[in-house]
């Protein structure tokens, strides 16, 4: 785990969001501690449930997380909407050491507390699902089949000039940054420090909980307690990142004005290799029913493809859709258009849509 003193001593709003979202896990996780309970249990069962059956799915989570964030048709032809609006998403695979990165970015609505909400919680997610692909949010947890420490870069604004929103990661190590304040409560320090940001006292408890604590655990042992932390998710404990953090393709993202972007360090080589296998087998059929976006641009050490896609009303055709599907490969060649009809039908009418 990182800690950085820049993020620590001065907390942006932000930072301080993130901060305090894990100091209340932890805090949470110590109440069920002393009073006997172990709903931290059901969550990590959970956790890895999803990610069992969600597995293969990372990319696919991601283009649509990406996809959900962009702009709705018929809202950038409102005037409430910023002017620079270009539908784009990014999949590019770099090799950021040790084993490279993936990263997944997208130029639409930046990331929002409710965002970081869902995303830091399991299930709840903020998402329409009359509006949205994805609204369940669990799939985002199908990207630890390739890190431990995925990242999430936005802006506070459309408008914003760089990254000055949520800007966080999970990391798998945090959980052993509680065992010494807890082992230190456990044998006799009343007020240890939680090093979190700012420091701050590990609990708010009155000496009659401290007590029950104690005469609960310390016959058990420290060793009982640590057992029992490799229950909490990491997954619900986000640190904040700093802006000497971002890499330079990160910086990239940020002057071309895309609003978020997942950054997954790959864990080994055999997470790199599966995420480039799958990432070159994304064809034209990706953006085809991706209906909010305009481009799709893919790259990995051994190749680049440009998507873009365009649709047009055929009033003439029963209101059918007509998109063109451009393909550049490798920015050498003419592109290559393929171009589809796409009819629909509304089913209960428009006043109660099945």
């Amino acid at each position: 785990m990182k800690i950085h003193q820049n993020v620590e001593e001065a907390p942006s709003g932000y930072a301080d969001k993130v901060i305090q979202k894990t100091r209340g896990e932890i805090r949470t996780f110590l109440d069920e501690l002393a009073n006997g309970t172990s709903n931290y249990k059901s969550l990590h069962n959970l956790t890895e449930q999803v990610e069992h059956q969600y597995h293969g799915r990372f990319l696919i989570e991601l283009i649509q997380n990406a996809h959900d964030a962009l702009f709705d048709i018929e809202k950038r032809k409102s005037d409430e909407e910023p002017a620079k609006d270009e539908g784009r998403i990014e999949v590019v695979i770099t090799n950021d050491p040790p084993f490279g990165a993936l990263y997944v970015a997208n130029d639409g609505w930046p990331f929002t507390e409710p965002n970081f909400n869902s995303l830091s919680r399991f299930g709840q997610s903020d998402k329409d699902p009359e509006k949205h692909i994805g609204n369940k949010g669990i799939g985002f947890r199908s990207v630890l089949e390739i890190t431990h420490t995925p990242e999430i870069f936005s802006r506070k604004e459309k408008t914003s000039t760089s990254f000055d929103g949520f800007n966080f990661r999970f990391d798998s190590g945090i959980i052993h940054s509680f065992e010494k304040p807890i082992q230190a409560l456990l044998n006799g320090n009343d007020n240890p420090k939680l090093n979190i940001g700012p420091q701050v006292p590990l609990v708010d408890w009155g000496e009659s909980k401290i007590d029950a604590f104690r005469d609960r655990w310390q016959a058990l042992g420290f060793e009982r307690i640590a057992s029992e932390l490799r229950f909490l998710s990491p997954y619900l404990l986000p640190e904040p990142i700093s802006d000497q953090e971002k890499t330079p393709l990160m910086r990239q993202f940020e002057a071309k004005g895309f609003a978020t972007v997942v950054r997954l360090p790959f864990i080994s080589e055999k997470a790199r290799d599966m995420a480039i296998q799958k990432v070159e087998q994304l064809d034209e059929n990706t953006i085809l029913f991706l209906n909010k976006a305009k481009s799709l641009w893919i790259e990995t050490p051994r190749t680049k493809r440009f998507v873009t896609r365009k649709s047009h009303l055929l009033s003439d055709l029963g209101g059918a859709q007509q998109i063109d599907i451009d393909v550049v490969v490798d920015e050498t060649e003419d592109a290559d258009t393929k171009q589809y009809w796409l009819w629909e039908w509304m089913i209960g009418g428009e006043e109660s849509p099945k």
